[in-house]
């Protein structure tokens, strides 16, 4: 007890003479007495109660933890077969008609590049027809472009056909393993090539070899 005293004392700042006194002695029997009523409640009761009334306690605001959403798995779209339909080319006419004749026994092509008939090729050409005892009335005139080959056989008006044909005509003849001179049946047609006009009246031998292969086609003597 003394000991404790002592440290009151200590505590409150009692001067040590004044701890000896009678009177000092009674109040602090008195008042550890006091204290040991209360020992009980030190560590049973509250002794403090803070107030709650109107008292708002914050709170750090705890972030939340946002979820994503799973990744939606993309699905591929199959993207329709569109049809389309081409548009036919529209083949250009293979043969230039110059002339119709009245009769379908006979007519004339000049295949290659288009030239105006001289008048030298004009007076051979009208005494050929009258060899063969033909009026050029009757006869169909016609010309065909080389970049459509032997297309223009299937055009021709008529069955027997004397083809008059250039340097490159010339060309794709042989490579359709056509010979000049030498009649041959394509497409129903009897077609029979020559040299152009122009070349056949400066050679003696290929006017000869014309006209070897006009009575075989035409069957005149």
């Amino acid at each position: 007890m003394g000991k404790t005293i002592e440290l009151l004392c200590k505590a409150r700042s009692i001067p040590l003479f004044y701890q000896h006194s009678s009177t000092y002695k009674r109040h602090l029997l008195s008042l550890m007495s006091m204290i040991e009523d209360f020992y009980p409640y030190i560590f049973s009761e509250d002794l403090y109660v803070f107030p709650t009334t109107g008292a708002t306690l914050k709170t750090a605001p705890v972030a939340e933890k946002v979820i994503s959403p799973p990744a939606e798995k993309t699905v591929p779209v199959e993207q329709p077969v569109v049809n389309i339909t081409q548009t036919p080319i529209t083949q250009q006419p293979a043969l230039t008609v110059l002339h119709a004749g009245q009769s379908s026994a006979l007519c004339i092509v000049f295949w290659g590049k288009k030239t105006v008939l001289q008048t030298a090729d004009r007076d051979l050409l009208n005494n050929i027809l009258k060899a063969c005892k033909l009026n050029p009335s009757d006869i169909a005139f016609l010309e065909a472009d080389t970049t459509n080959g032997l297309l223009f056989t299937d055009e021709l008006p008529a069955s027997k056909v004397i083809v008059f044909c250039d340097a490159e005509a010339l060309k794709t003849a042989k490579q359709a393993q056509l010979n000049v001179y030498q009649a041959k049946t394509i497409s129903g047609k009897q077609l029979l090539l020559s040299d152009p006009l122009s070349a056949l009246a400066q050679n003696t031998a290929l006017k000869a070899n014309l006209w070897k292969a006009l009575q075989a086609l035409l069957g005149i003597g």
